[in-house]
């Protein structure tokens, strides 16, 4: 017999399971067919630095390990109830957030090497740019340009009072855990603020991408950055209540929550301001054609 726990867990899980493995990468998947369909490598050459059987062959890579990976999500959810009604591993319905969180990572993965796989088509894009002719822009490129002062602000506020609600729970007084916390949520948040400093300030990755298009992209991937932040801090929170209220019973439905929010505004984000972009492609179109 479940108990409202359960109720409360699976369901997230489930959602967990199709948002980031499912919905989202079949998505993804149309627009790839999508941009080879109306973008052809004959027509649209320095798109594809590569020939077209290995975009074919990386796409249904990245249909099968995200439809192999959904499976296996649907299998440990049968494994959950089996275990949890026979109270071998858990009791009274409780399930460690272990069990969404490792299997998050592990729903991530495809979408890593799909991005290892855009870098490195990237660079083979730069070496294969023969062009003398190099475009720089004049203007600086400042960081309120690309983003909402608003969104900037709120993104810190959130990081600064995530630290003082966990400090303040208990009086200002360090602890191992305590240190442990602040130090993932400063060092998460650095890491943020390199990939938008390299954002703003780093050579433009795809040597034929037009100005707009260049801005559009920094703009969509800082407001992602201060999206996924803000959902950190928000994350940081409940971890902090949970460490002085005790309601580690809702430590598996909070990470599933935490990973459907968090692929929403990241990946997902990403990819519906992609699929309403009104890109120029006539930038890859071959110059002798």
């Amino acid at each position: 017999m479940l108990n409202w726990i359960e109720y409360l867990f699976y369901p997230l899980f489930v959602a967990q399971i199709v948002l980031i493995s499912v919905y989202l990468p079949g998505k993804m998947n149309q627009h790839m067919s999508h941009m080879l369909e109306k973008y052809p490598p004959e027509q649209y050459p320095r798109l594809y630095p590569q020939e077209t059987a290995k975009y074919v062959l990386g796409q249904w890579k990245y249909r099968m390990a995200n439809n192999v990976i959904a499976a296996i999500g649907f299998v440990l959810t049968a494994l959950l109830l089996f275990v949890v009604d026979h109270g071998s591993f858990a009791d009274d319905g409780y399930i460690s957030e272990a069990w969404p969180a490792f299997y998050g990572l592990l729903q991530f993965s495809p979408l890593i090497v799909l991005e290892l796989s855009a870098s490195g088509q990237l660079k083979l894009m730069r070496d294969s740019n023969t062009s003398t002719t190099r475009s720089a822009e004049l203007m600086p490129r400042r960081l309120f340009d690309y983003v909402s002062p608003v969104l900037v602000a709120s993104a810190v506020v959130a990081a600064l009072g995530a630290a003082l609600f966990e400090m303040s729970l208990h009086d200002f007084v360090w602890s191992e855990d305590r240190f442990k916390r602040l130090a993932i949520l400063i060092f998460v948040n650095s890491f943020f603020l390199l990939i938008g400093f390299s954002l703003l300030k780093g050579r433009k990755p795809d040597p034929y991408q037009s100005a707009a298009d260049r801005t559009r992209v920094v703009s969509l991937n800082l407001r992602s950055l201060m999206f996924t932040s803000i959902s950190i801090s928000g994350f940081a929170v409940l971890q902090s209540l949970d460490g002085v209220y005790n309601i580690d019973y809702l430590d598996a439905s909070i990470m599933s929550l935490y990973l459907v929010v968090v692929a929403s505004l990241s990946f997902g984000y990403l990819l519906r301001q992609q699929l309403a972009a009104d890109i120029d492609f006539e930038v890859y179109r071959d110059a002798e054609a």
